[in-house]
């Protein structure tokens, strides 16, 4: 039903300086292997209920908050997820739900509206445009597939992999993604997104991350747009794991429930 797979802190300079880097001309297979392992820890529980706040901060350092509750359920080979937003007033009762199939290249996204008690479901093109106002688009929300892209491992020292993601379709909105993970814990900790003409678009940094019961949550991140100048960041306020969500909780019928 749902499908949001979801791929949600700077490597500094200075350390980098000191490392033993091994570089690769061309290593997919290890590149496909790692963002593997990165996807299994991602999905070590297969239920996750949370309460996030939403910061939007444009270059004038002009803020917006959201609040929304995020409940998620992997029922293989369908991974199901529902957003939906409690604060400010006049957004309160919009809701997100993503489907994705193991498998399939692309998710199946649909908004409600209850100021209008109507349901869209999103077009390619409507899930590359801004999620709810922020530097996040609704597929980036969404997740990427493993498949989606050709990965490739470009190099490695003793605390990260980097890992270079192309999209096998022409069409995607992106023309590179770059990774940089995390050896220890297997969490993505800087992902750069490059667009059309292979220009940094914006680039998200996992700060936080918290282990709950054995498996490792990003808690505090932040998207900066390199076009915009604007921000956003996303705060994990509460977060539990392996927890009883229903199939209803990530359905049609949670997505418009008060």
């Amino acid at each position: 039903m749902s499908k949001m797979t979801k791929w949600l802190p700077l490597l500094a300079l200075t350390i980098a300086c000191q490392m033993t880097v091994t570089l690769y001309a061309d290593d997919s297979n290890r590149g496909f292997e790692i963002m593997k392992k990165v996807r299994g820890q991602s999905r070590m529980h297969k239920t996750q209920k949370g309460e996030v706040y939403m910061v939007i901060k444009d270059k004038r350092d002009r803020e917006r908050a959201r609040h929304f509750n995020l409940i998620k359920k992997i029922n293989a080979p369908m991974t199901n997820s529902l957003i939906k937003f409690f604060k400010p007033a006049n957004i309160k009762g919009t809701a997100l739900l993503t489907e994705s199939k193991d498998g399939d290249e692309d998710n199946d996204q649909w908004v409600y509206l209850p100021a209008f008690k109507t349901t869209k479901r999103l077009s390619t093109e409507e899930k590359n445009q801004s999620f709810m106002g922020s530097d996040f688009s609704y597929s980036d929300i969404a997740g990427r597939h493993l498949g989606q892209d050709e990965h490739t491992l470009m190099k490695e020292d003793e605390k990260y992999f980097y890992v270079r993601s192309i999209p096998k379709d022409s069409k995607d909105a992106y023309s590179q993604i770059d990774y940089v993970v995390s050896k220890k814990i297997w969490v993505h900790r800087r992902i750069v997104f490059y667009d059309k003409s292979n220009s940094k678009l914006k680039t998200l940094y996992n700060k936080s991350v918290k282990k709950i019961k054995g498996m490792y949550v990003v808690t505090n991140s932040i998207m900066k747009n390199h076009k915009s100048k604007g921000q956003t960041q996303l705060q994990v306020k509460k977060i539990d794991v392996g927890i009883p969500v229903t199939d209803s909780q990530v359905s049609f019928k949670g997505l418009k429930s008060i």
